[in-house]
């Protein structure tokens, strides 16, 4: 199954926002030029949350139900983006 880059990052976007608590937005087609440094500035936050909420959970703590799914999810996310980003870096493609 192929998903078009613009559907993947609503996709990530909107699970990042429930995971985060963040309002995040997507951008419009004329703001293109700035993709990237916003992906960066969402990365960035991403691992700075990321870390703080490791740090907040500790081996034998009982999550709900919910809250561990949306860390599989958006461990899940992530992990399909680097893996696009690596075969199509593998292929040349930018």
């Amino acid at each position: 199954m192929k998903i078009k880059k613009e559907k993947l990052k609503e996709i990530i976007l909107e699970e990042l926002e429930e995971v985060c608590g963040a309002q995040m937005h997507m951008h419009s087609p004329c703001a293109d030029d700035h993709e990237a440094s916003m992906a960066k500035s969402d990365l960035r936050r991403l691992h700075e949350y990321s870390l703080e909420v490791d740090h907040m959970i500790h081996d034998g703590d009982e999550l709900e139900g919910w809250v561990q799914s949306k860390i599989t999810k958006a461990a899940d996310y992530i992990a399909s983006v680097k893996h696009y980003l690596e075969y199509n870096l593998s292929k040349g493609h930018e």
